[in-house]
């Protein structure tokens, strides 16, 4: 049943990616934030409550126990801080239940430090696992940032379940054979990391002397690659908000599919670089509007090819008469746009430093390996 529950709610976690964006847009809309304000008021309340218990009725006031509760109040806080949108603090909630099921299952097996080590693990891979899901999708956006928050979450229910709670039969001590399998796990987790941050995080720096530099996810010819073989139908193009296409009506089941589908990501690009280009406008910032436009028409110009929001020759010269662009002069200019690419870093060395880490993590589970046999065969 446990085993079935977790299980359940991972999938539960997983597929229904795509459609928290939506529930989190209604929360705004609607004004609804107050909500997660009160349930993590509710946290706090309970956490008070656990502390006192122990305090008062538990008797364990003793320096290590207060340090402990120290700890974990900490982490809790430092999780809030580093969550700028309060819907987004939901990552607590999630991971927090996703711990305490692992606990339920896992503490059958394990009655010692290795527990605590595999809840860890586990809900470290479920948070990669996570956020390469919402960087797949178009509707939800996947980042590193969203791991190290899943990782504190996770330390929070740690702390929580061993300190607050205190569960009998677990001794903080790690047998030496269960070290093997434990660093084998790291350098799965080590994988799944890496190929998350290949896939969204490592990405070109294109430098442009006409249209100033960039971050893309695509290198420099890529880019004029897709400008020149690419084509996209005038309703898939940018659009206005007031000119997005009437989508037909369609049964559920292929509404709930279509969120499915992958991400075209370099229309993502064109979309950031249009809407900075047109806040830019708006803030009267003209060389950052005139600079931001070039980059649309001459690496994204399929996407706003018939496109309301293509700028005629006559206003593009006009921002860049008022801008005081000379014509045809290099540019400085860098786009703010896109900065969770991390262009400073070669994929060949990123993966060799992986490689590196992996080794040395085989390594140190074969000597544990062969240490291990070596006391199980010293006589006695």
């Amino acid at each position: 049943m446990k085993k079935s529950m977790l299980g359940a709610y991972l999938v539960f976690l997983i597929m229904t990616i795509p459609y928290v964006r939506f529930f989190q847009d209604y929360i705004k809309i609607n004004k609804l934030t107050g909500l997660y304000d009160w349930l993590l008021v509710c946290i706090i309340v309970f956490l008070v409550a656990c502390v006192g218990y122990n305090l008062f009725f538990k008797k364990m006031v003793r320096l290590r126990y207060l340090i402990s509760y120290g700890i974990t109040l900490f982490i809790f806080f430092l999780g809030m801080l580093a969550i700028g949108e309060t819907v987004e603090r939901v990552h607590f909630i999630e991971y927090g239940i996703c711990v305490y099921l692992l606990f339920t299952v896992l503490k059958e097996h394990f009655h010692d430090l290795s527990l605590y080590i595999w809840i860890f693990l586990c809900s470290f891979a479920v948070g990669i696992a996570d956020e390469w899901v919402q960087w797949f999708v178009p509707s939800r956006f996947g980042e590193f940032r969203d791991i190290y928050i899943n990782l504190l979450a996770t330390l929070f229910g740690l702390f929580c379940i061993h300190f607050l709670f205190r569960p009998s039969g677990i001794v903080l001590t790690l047998p030496r054979h269960r070290i093997r399998f434990l660093l084998w796990a790291l350098m799965f987790l080590t994988i799944e990391l890496g190929i998350f941050i290949q896939c969204a995080h490592l990405g070109f720096l294109v430098r442009d002397e006409h249209t100033g530099s960039f971050r893309s996810l695509f290198s420099q010819r890529t880019l004029l690659e897709h400008t020149q073989k690419r084509s996209y139908p005038v309703d898939m193009q940018i659009q206005p908000l007031s000119k997005q296409p009437i989508i037909p009506k369609q049964s559920l089941a292929v509404r709930l599919l279509v969120m499915w589908q992958k991400e075209d990501f370099y229309k993502t690009e064109a979309e950031f670089h249009c809407g900075e280009r047109n806040r830019a406008l708006d803030r009267q910032k003209f060389v950052q509007a005139y600079y931001e436009n070039a980059l649309l028409e001459k690496y994204y110009r399929p996407l706003i090819q018939d496109s309301p929001l293509r700028w005629s020759e006559s206003k593009a010269a006009e921002v860049r008469k008022t801008a005081g662009i000379a014509a045809g002069g290099p540019s400085r200019y860098f786009s703010p746009v896109l900065n969770h690419y991390w262009t400073g870093v070669d994929w060949k060395a990123f993966w060799a430093v992986i490689a590196v880490l992996c080794a040395l993590i085989m390594f140190l589970a074969k000597k544990v390996h062969t240490s291990t046999n070596g006391l199980s065969e010293k006589p006695n």
